[in-house]
């Protein structure tokens, strides 16, 4: 299909309307029921858009991983070291493009395999891929739980974040895309 992405054996493609939501389980009944309830609803009102993410060889129509991307910005005041990550002549723009995921759930008995780690390769490529959407930052609001994981693949907390305290349950992160894309070019001079 042509919105099908493959990235080392797995396959990124948006939920087809035959994909069986009602039966996913990612062991978090909030994001279930989104899933099953709301993301039809929110792909209809343009908000967000839901992809599946399997192996290539598995059946595309029962959910291992589902992740919805929606468009977002990033203020510059809120991004670490902004001076050594933005190019002086980019500095002047007050926001910068990102796409926001929105809502990531992984099928519970696929737990503790690293396929999020894959997942986040693969989310990485494909909006560096035939540059998507002109977007320079992949943005999060995580659980706290699942800091840890963001860390992990490379995603640094906003400065909003850095001095907020433990009454909110999710953390606002970003991933820069750039330095990505110039180190698949063999290049770190590209700003």
């Amino acid at each position: 299909m042509e919105n099908d992405f493959s990235f080392e054996g797995w396959v990124l493609q948006k939920v087809p309307p035959s994909l069986k939501l009602s039966d996913f389980d990612c062991g978090d009944e909030s994001m279930n029921r989104y899933f099953r309830k709301y993301s039809v609803k929110y792909r209809n009102a343009l908000l967000a858009q839901s992809y599946s993410f399997h192996p290539e060889e598995s059946d595309p129509l029962i959910p291992i991983f589902l992740v919805d991307f929606c468009n977002d910005n990033i203020r510059r005041e809120v991004i670490f070291n902004f001076k050594s990550i933005i190019h002086h002549d980019k500095r002047r723009l007050k926001t910068y493009p990102a796409v926001k995921i929105a809502r990531l759930g992984l099928a519970k008995e696929y737990r503790g395999n690293h396929f999020g780690d894959i997942l986040l390769n693969a989310v990485k490529s494909f909006f560096l891929t035939n540059n998507r959407t002109g977007c320079r930052f992949i943005t999060v609001d995580a659980y706290r739980r699942m800091e840890h994981f963001y860390l992990r693949n490379g995603f640094v907390r906003t400065l909003d974040d850095s001095n907020n305290d433990n009454d909110h349950d999710t953390i606002s992160m970003f991933f820069d895309l750039l330095p990505l894309r110039n180190h698949l070019m063999g290049s770190q001079t590209l700003h």
